[in-house]
């Protein structure tokens, strides 16, 4: 008998703990044209709590702040409500306390304007409301994938958000996810009687990228598939392959990664290819080149350097041949130029005769040195001291005035003709 009785007392609290009734919130909702009379709340927020009325005065409460100027809750017996005041701007949790009930949480936002009123009204759970189970999962973005995995089956639900079910309990497993943002997951132990409401907020995993190049014009890809250049979108956080390609400039080849952290964000220079340019088909020894406006060394018929690939003016001067003038398109690592020189006959013609007026000249002045030499001979013959140094005197003298005439005539004789040619030369120019 006395082991039954203590048994009972044992028992008796844990029974009257599972026979307590709860609470649930039928609605909240803002009060409009409730005018704050007093201006002492001006920056409080005002919360009406509505309950049957045979529950409403038992109400005690707690609170996580102070009251608003740490005025209690009262009772307004005219309207059967509970009138709280809280400072606005504050999360807050508002406990209501009864013997017979579970407690309940009122969730003041800390979005509440000033002098602004809430209505919590509150009623109690049915029979049915307490053994069951509700499930209710809402995401920011909506539309996004919900897996739920119940461990007591083992079975997966799969549907989109908003979602709400009653068909589960026990321990569930659920995973959130959208396309471009990063999932998220959660374990949750359903008990009977409570209402579940999850709200997922989903960050995005896309951030905007702007690439492009220089010139404008070049093909660019990322991981290998042709974008637009520029380009400037969105892309899912990752790591990413690019190419840019544009004929006569080296391909480039590069990655980037899209994160939270980085900010993708560039104008992409490219260099031109260059090359050489070979000579074929004619010896430019001592030729003059330029290509574009540049005068350019050569060995062997190649340039010593390179230039980017595009078109150039070219430009050869080589003495007695004709001047070559072209354009060239250098396209490869060393572009092959044949070039034929010509001879300039006017310019072989008036260097023939520059070579012979010189001739000539030098002739004239050679029959002047013989004649310069003779004279001073002949002094010294008059002045020579003994028979020998005379001899030998009258035989150089003898000797310079036979070869003076020749020099003289023949230097004389081709200086003539070479001032005759260009003369004659000139007249005709002068005539035509």
């Amino acid at each position: 008998m006395k082991k039954l009785v203590f048994t009972f007392l044992f028992l008796l609290p844990l029974l009257s703990f599972a026979q307590r009734k709860e609470f649930v919130l039928v609605e909240k909702k803002q009060v409009l044209n409730n005018v704050f009379r007093d201006s002492k709340y001006e920056t409080a927020v005002a919360i009406w709590i509505y309950a049957p009325l045979d529950q409403i005065e038992k109400f005690k409460f707690e609170r996580t702040w102070d009251w608003f100027l740490k005025e209690p809750p009262r009772y307004d017996t005219l309207n059967s409500r509970w009138e709280v005041y809280v400072p606005s701007r504050q999360n807050q949790k508002i406990k209501i306390i009864n013997k017979e009930f579970n407690d309940f949480l009122i969730d003041i936002d800390n979005d509440f304007p000033p002098k602004s009123t809430w209505k919590y009204e509150l009623r109690e759970k049915s029979q049915s409301e307490m053994n069951r189970i509700r499930l209710t999962i809402n995401s920011y973005p909506s539309e996004a994938t919900v897996l739920i995995k119940e461990g007591k089956t083992n079975t997966t639900i799969n549907n989109n958000t908003p979602y709400s079910t009653e068909s589960l309990s026990g321990s569930v497993d659920i995973s959130v996810s959208k396309e471009n943002f990063f999932s998220q997951d959660t374990t949750l132990k359903l008990e009977k009687g409570k209402d579940y409401n999850l709200n997922f907020k989903l960050d995005s995993a896309v951030k905007r990228v702007n690439i492009g190049s220089m010139p404008a014009d070049a093909k660019l890809f990322f991981n290998d598939k042709e974008v637009s250049n520029p380009f400037i979108g969105y892309l899912p956080f990752g790591d990413y392959s690019l190419k840019l390609m544009k004929e006569d400039y080296e391909e480039i080849n590069s990655s980037f990664t899209v994160s939270k952290e980085n900010k993708v964000q560039s104008t992409i220079p490219m260099t031109k290819k260059t090359g050489t340019v070979t000579f074929t088909k004619s010896d430019l020894t001592g030729a003059e080149i330029r290509i574009g406006q540049e005068l350019v060394s050569v060995l062997n018929g190649t340039t010593l350097k390179k230039f980017p690939y595009g078109e150039y003016a070219l430009e050869v001067q080589k003495k007695n041949y004709k001047i070559i003038k072209d354009r060239i398109n250098i396209k490869s690592e060393n572009h092959f130029v044949p070039i034929i020189l010509e001879k300039d006959q006017a310019q072989v013609r008036k260097s023939k005769k520059i070579v012979t007026i010189a001739l000539g000249l030098g002739g004239i002045g050679a029959g002047l040195y013989l004649m310069q030499s003779a004279n001073k001979n002949y002094d010294a013959y008059k002045k020579a001291s003994t028979p020998a140094d005379a001899g030998a005197l009258r035989r150089q003298v003898e000797s310079a005035d036979r070869m003076t005439p020749y020099f003289l005539g023949a230097g004389g004789l081709v200086a003539i003709l070479g001032v005759t040619i260009n003369v004659d030369k000139f007249s005709k120019k002068v005539n035509k």
